[in-house]
């Protein structure tokens, strides 16, 4: 089975000590992109997470900024109301 995506996990994104885990980060951004692979990021809860992650050159996230999980008949009002607030 292929793999093609690696997945951050969230203890090196959530918490007030990101920019400490900063070069470990890159690291593993620098190894998937050589490996061509696809990073996603999760755990993700504020825009100063996402501007890093994107300086880094993390183009995928996922997290509590984005969305809290839901019931699937939830998910269409939630993307209207979203989707309209852009």
């Amino acid at each position: 089975m292929p793999v093609n995506t690696l997945k951050i996990d969230q203890v090196f994104i959530r918490n007030s000590k990101m920019h400490s885990k900063k070069a470990i980060i890159s690291n593993i951004i620098a190894i998937a992109t050589h490996l061509n692979m696809e990073v996603v990021a999760e755990g993700v809860e504020t825009p100063e997470q996402i501007e890093l992650l994107k300086s880094l050159g993390c183009r995928v996230m996922q997290g509590y900024y984005y969305g809290r999980p839901m019931p699937v008949h939830e998910l269409g009002e939630w993307f209207i109301a979203n989707t309209a607030a852009s």
